[in-house]
């Protein structure tokens, strides 16, 4: 039996699509296509070499490499990214919170049942 629902035309009767699921929707925010455009691969050639690097390393190296050789706004620019990045990294660290004592006694309580269960044999 063919499994294709399609009438002998070629049509699909009224009601009924090939395409169930439809065209998948289109990322629409400008931060997603900025990410896609700056992870793209660019070549490049570092100490000889040819590779394939991503456009945002790239130009993070571009601009190291002009901070460094003089130019004041590259440098400015590098230094203001980095202190930017660093307070990122620092205000995204998990915070340590202590118990309440409502939950150190179900986690009490969870470890004495595990251990049960492990000198049960369980596994």
């Amino acid at each position: 039996m063919n499994d294709d629902p399609r009438a002998s035309n070629g049509r699909f009767p009224p009601g009924q699509t090939g395409n169930r699921n439809g065209r998948p929707r289109k990322d629409r925010s400008v931060s997603s296509a900025i990410m896609k455009a700056a992870s793209a691969t660019v070549t490049a050639t570092e100490n000889g070499r040819r590779r394939k690097i991503r456009k945002i390393d790239a130009t993070a190296a571009q601009l190291a490499n002009k901070g460094a050789s003089g130019d004041i706004r590259a440098g400015k620019l590098l230094l203001d990214m980095a202190a930017r990045a660093e307070a990122q990294q620092l205000s995204a660290a998990p915070v340590d919170v202590p118990l309440t004592h409502n939950d150190q006694e179900i986690v009490e309580r969870f470890l004495a049942d595990y251990r049960k269960f492990i000198e049960e044999g369980g596994e």
